[in-house]
């Protein structure tokens, strides 16, 4: 399974300004792994910084004659930073 979290942004000529910023998911699995979007949004504005978080949950499933029974889940999330001088952090 892989998440991905891309955070897209402009900054101002001056290079303290942050014009705009938008986020979005991205999502892949292999049964009997999963992993489930819970969405991204900006949690802080200001003029020189964006401050994003996006939330997933991941799990591990048995497969059964049934379907999937779950063994394992837990909730992850990533931040991101984008800063008015063009440059940007991450970290989980």
């Amino acid at each position: 399974m892989w998440a991905e979290e891309r955070v897209n942004f402009g900054w101002g000529s001056g290079g303290t300004t942050v014009t705009w910023s938008e986020a979005y998911q991205a999502a892949g699995q292999v049964a009997p792994n999963w992993v489930k979007r819970n969405g991204t949004k900006r949690v802080y504005s200001s003029s020189s910084r964006h401050d994003w978080r996006g939330g997933y949950t991941v799990g591990a499933a048995v497969p059964t004659p049934w379907g999937g029974v779950n063994v394992y889940s837990d909730s992850a999330f990533a931040f991101s930073r984008v800063l008015g001088t063009g440059a940007w952090q991450k970290w989980e």
